[in-house]
């Protein structure tokens, strides 16, 4: 069982780790292009992704802890990147 957990958890994490990634590629062609409804659309794109990545973790019965924990290191990492790339 402490197995099972362990690889749920690496897939979780890797989960996360793909949206910031996508997000990151998104902001950065917006950033380039200069095109602000696009860098709107992105933001609403990956809220929503995050809700039903959310919604699916309920589902599952992923601990509730882990995502706080998670969706705190993402808003952190997303506004540090944020603040970087529009000042």
């Amino acid at each position: 069982m402490e197995e099972e957990k362990k690889e749920y958890y690496f897939y979780f994490t890797l989960g996360y780790i793909g949206i910031l990634l996508i997000l990151l590629a998104a902001l950065r062609v917006t950033i380039i292009l200069d095109d602000d409804l696009g860098g709107i659309l992105v933001f609403l794109g990956i809220g929503l992704l995050i809700n039903y990545v959310n919604y699916l973790e309920r589902q599952t019965g992923t601990d509730k802890k882990a995502r706080s924990y998670a969706r705190t290191i993402s808003a952190v990492i997303l506004t540090g990147i944020s603040i970087f790339a529009f000042f």
